[in-house]
């Protein structure tokens, strides 16, 4: 996983296939985020009383972390597509008793004024976006001398694939739907874009879209799964996996 401070990608990925998952996504998925989130935040050196802003902050995995390190003189606001993601995200926040503030906003758009953060974080959130629309989108909302932190699939994430193409060549007599699914669809990780497979070039497209003073670097995390359907189980939880 590459870790930046200031990375032609999927196809844009629809509010209603994020809402569609967004149950699933928060008890098979945001557990594995939130070492690589507490990461983020510890790269990212919140400061009390920082304006925060999270893009594409799905079930509010790094904003929350991110709230205790800008404390009761700071702000934080999640921003995501998903109401339905969103809504899990007001519910952790009221359950933890902390005052985050979740809205529906496109990252590749967003609607605040210009200038109007510290830091702006992002974990692993911009895979599907147009970099064209949310680096800039994201650049105009820091203000001078703030900062941008993000992680962002590496060149070795979800490296199943021999796990996949043992599923797909595997033959019983009845495919299981999911076993099925498996078979007629690529899970293969897509780096965003296509270019960025190394901190090097994560670091340039970065520096392309006027951000400065850039650093990246690659992080490993392990993950570990019961069994193969609990594997599937994560997979299934991922918005590109549900046409």
């Amino acid at each position: 996983m590459s870790e930046s401070e200031g990375g032609a990608g999927l196809a844009p990925v629809s509010e209603a296939r994020f809402d569609s998952v967004a149950a699933d996504y928060e008890k098979h998925v945001a557990p594995l985020f939130r070492v690589p989130a507490a990461d983020l935040i510890e790269l990212a050196a919140l400061q009390p009383g920082e304006k925060v802003l999270d893009v594409a902050t799905g079930p509010g995995v790094a904003a929350l972390l991110a709230a205790p390190k800008a404390g009761p003189t700071g702000s934080i606001v999640g921003v995501d597509l998903s109401e339905a993601m969103l809504t899990i995200a007001r519910q952790k926040a009221d359950k933890e008793g902390l005052a985050v503030e979740f809205v529906r906003g496109d990252v590749e758009a967003l609607d605040f004024p210009e200038q109007s953060f510290d830091v702006v974080l992002s974990n692993c959130g911009l895979g599907t976006t147009e970099h064209e629309k949310s680096l800039p989108s994201i650049r105009r909302m820091i203000k001078p001398g703030g900062r941008f932190a993000l992680t962002h699939w590496g060149p070795t994430s979800r490296p199943a694939q021999a796990f996949y193409d043992l599923m797909r060549k595997r033959r019983v007599a009845e495919a299981s739907p999911r076993l099925d699914w498996l078979r007629r669809t690529d899970l293969t990780a897509r780096p965003w874009p296509t270019q960025c497979t190394t901190p090097e070039a994560l670091a340039a497209l970065l520096t392309e879209h006027g951000f400065q003073d850039v650093r990246a670097s690659v992080r490993e995390y392990t993950f570990t799964f019961a069994d193969a359907e609990a594997y599937l189980d994560v997979s299934l939880s991922f918005p590109l996996a549900r046409a």
